[in-house]
């Protein structure tokens, strides 16, 4: 599975090559523990749940340090199940999906506790998630698409700011990344409509010729 689109997955694969030799001894360990790559997944979302739940305002120092952990576990389950040799595509949707709960819940959780825009950050975190949708599927596909701005982190650590200093940073964010994302999600959709047309075209003239 290719989350990612053919522009930068060599690149990430390249990352998770070198991130899977920065945490050999802690993946090493956790498999001699029989700890298993969906423990590891489970964990980060029950720290993005208490993340989001807690109160920004006087527990920002904890909403961070959850938020921090939950980024962190963001990639040792990936490399876990490499060094426990159990990669597999059930696992790996678990993974992205687990990934990226935290734009709409980080989204909600800027509107409740500390008053950002609901707008900007439904049509933010909405665009967010259908332009991943649909770079999985172009990935799939082999259907060239833009290369996809992730700004997931940068989320979260506005978020955590904003927390800390009690100042909505989290809107004027929102605001440009649902313009972003809506027009990465616009040309996606066109790409891909295209693509099957086109292939639909060669079929057709296959057949007309033979």
């Amino acid at each position: 599975m290719n989350p990612f689109g053919a522009h930068d997955l060599s690149v990430q694969k390249a990352f998770s090559a070198w991130r899977d030799r920065a945490l050999a001894s802690v993946t090493a360990c956790l498999a001699r523990c029989r700890v298993r790559p969906h423990h590891v997944t489970a964990l980060s979302v029950l720290l993005l749940l208490a993340g989001v739940i807690l109160p920004a305002g006087d527990w920002w120092p904890l909403v961070v340090l959850l938020l921090t952990l939950y980024c962190l576990l963001d990639g040792l389950d990936g490399s876990l199940a490499r060094r426990t040799g159990t990669p597999h595509e059930g696992g790996a949707i678990l993974d992205i999906a687990a990934d990226h709960a935290g734009i709409p819940l980080v989204a909600a959780a800027a509107v409740y506790h500390l008053g950002s825009d609901p707008v900007a950050a439904m049509l933010f975190s909405n665009a967010y998630l259908a332009s991943l949708a649909l770079v999985l599927y172009g990935g799939g596909r082999c259907i060239p698409l833009w290369r996809l701005l992730r700004v997931k982190y940068v989320f979260y650590a506005v978020y955590g700011l904003s927390a800390a200093t009690a100042a909505d940073l989290v809107t004027p964010l929102a605001v440009g990344g649902a313009l972003y994302y809506s027009v990465y999600t616009l040309q996606a959709v066109i790409r891909v409509h295209l693509h099957f047309e086109h292939a639909g075209e060669k079929t057709r003239q296959r057949e007309d010729g033979s």
